[in-house]
């Protein structure tokens, strides 16, 4: 018996100095552990070693599996089966990042103090009815509406000229801020949407938001503006003009945070193939180093105050886009099927014969002016369609068929032409400038599209300063769909 102990003994010191041994030799500490070695990155370990050094050995039972530790004069209460471990390694374990949580996107208060038009002493509290020219217009209050109670409505019986229209009262907005309109509509005839600012002299300023298309279910009709320098207030006007019944309910005006390009883009588009372009605007264009996109009405090629066919082909030449604006510059919602086609096919035959199959991809109809049927026609000859409807390109709000401009007008200034371009930088969105003849000298109420060559110099002055990319409109149709 005192063999065995002497052996279980021996055993265990010799298990006890292992681990002193292992200890030791992993991190070292002097004698009255007071003071740490020089190495202080194995501080851990150094705490994990002392700890392993009182429990080093396991024993398991013959009678059952009992944890034995060992004592510091080197007995155990175990038996057999004795295990040395080595000091563990001070790891952490690898941490899984949390699972990102889907933001809300983000809403903007409704500024239209009562949008759903519900009654308040027998009439909708916040709106206006309003009209001009010759026309017989009816106003309703109608029940039930598209939600809630009540909608608006307005007939027109008979229709010189003129239109008619519900509106919410003017509210204040910030000057260089988006804003977006919109509402639910039921009409037998297509209506228009227009942006009526005040300006802080008293002056309005109209912007044509965009044209809402008949429809016999309740459609919702959009557009956007930005409120210009020294603008106050403003409503949006849905308009009827002609003999038909408008109804529309819901109505929205919110900021607005447009989903953003890969980056801001300008393209510089002129209309109606202008000899005063050739002469005036290219020689600047070349300076700043700009491809622009000429629109082309072929009829007047070679007529005078008109480009001739070698002054276009110059602007092939220096990489400029050749587009197509009609034949005849005739307002195509006017025209039957026949004729809407003449004009679409036959200015992209007479572009295409004459400087090549690349020509006359991108169109701009005349005046602005489209409908459904006509955009239908438009989609059988082109890429991409241009009209006067205000407004910047987004990426959450792109439409190759109703690409939305700037208008250059005569009294337009270049504060007005920086503003739309900073604004363009900071949303990475597409501003299209509108331009039509450059003159010498411009009378606003002789020729109010016109722009001077100065003024113009000013615009490209602003846009090389902003760094922005100039681009044709068949350029950036192709960048933004890609996008999508």
């Amino acid at each position: 018996m005192k063999q065995f102990r002497l052996l279980a003994v021996l055993v265990a010191l010799v298990g006890l100095i292992g681990v002193w041994a292992i200890s030791s030799s992993d991190t070292p500490k002097d004698k009255n552990k007071d003071t740490q070695t020089s190495d202080q990155k194995q501080n851990d370990n150094d705490k994990d070693a002392d700890t392993d050094s009182q429990t080093a050995v396991e024993g398991d039972t013959t009678t059952g599996s009992t944890s034995s530790t060992s004592t510091s004069n080197g007995t155990t209460n175990g038996q057999n089966n004795f295990v040395v471990r080595s000091a563990s390694a001070n790891t952490t374990p690898p941490v899984t990042p949390p699972t990102p949580v889907p933001q809300p996107p983000v809403t903007y208060p409704n500024l239209v103090e009562n949008p759903s038009a519900e009654a308040e002493a027998g009439a909708p509290s916040g709106w206006l009815q309003g009209g001009w020219g010759t026309n017989d217009r009816t106003f309703s209050y109608d029940q039930p509406g598209r939600s809630g109670g009540r909608s608006l409505s307005v007939s027109i019986t008979s229709h010189t000229d003129g239109d008619a229209k519900w509106y919410f009262a003017p509210v204040a907005l910030e000057s260089g801020k988006l804003y977006r309109y919109s509402d639910w509509y039921k009409s037998d005839v297509d209506t228009q949407l227009l942006a009526v600012v005040e300006m802080a002299d008293g002056t309005i300023a109209y912007y044509q938001l965009g044209t809402a298309f008949a429809s016999s279910d309740w459609k919702q009709a959009t557009g956007s503006f930005m409120m210009p320098a020294g603008a106050v207030s403003a409503t949006v006007f849905h308009t009827l003009a002609k003999v038909g019944t408008l109804h529309i309910d819901d109505v929205s005006l919110t900021e607005y945070h447009p989903a953003p390009l890969q980056r801001a883009l300008v393209s510089l588009t002129f209309d109606d193939t202008l000899a005063s372009v050739y002469n005036n605007a290219l020689p600047l264009l070349n300076q700043y180093g700009y491809s622009s996109t000429q629109y082309i009405l072929t009829g007047t090629i070679d007529q005078p105050d008109s480009m001739t066919a070698d002054m276009i082909q110059a602007f092939k030449d220096q990489g400029h886009e050749i587009a197509a604006h009609t034949v005849t510059h005739t307002d195509l919602t006017t025209l039957d099927e026949a004729s809407v086609d003449a004009e679409l096919g036959g200015a992209q035959a007479d572009l295409q014969t004459e400087f090549g199959t690349d020509a006359a991809t991108s169109f701009a109809s005349p005046y602005g002016a489209y409908n459904e049927a006509v955009l239908a026609q438009i989609k059988a000859y082109y890429a991409s369609h241009r009209s006067v409807d205000t407004g910047l390109n987004t990426l959450d709000d792109f439409d190759p068929y109703n690409i939305k401009v700037q208008n250059v007008l005569a009294t337009t200034t270049p504060e007005e032409v920086q503003a739309w371009v900073d604004q363009a930088v900071a949303t990475n969105t597409w501003l299209v400038l509108v331009y039509h003849g450059v003159e010498d000298s411009v009378d606003p109420a002789v020729n109010p599209y016109a722009t001077t060559p100065i003024d113009l110099e000013a615009h490209l002055n602003a846009i090389e300063a902003s760094g922005v990319s100039v681009v044709t409109v068949g350029e950036a149709v192709a960048e933004i769909t890609a996008q999508q």
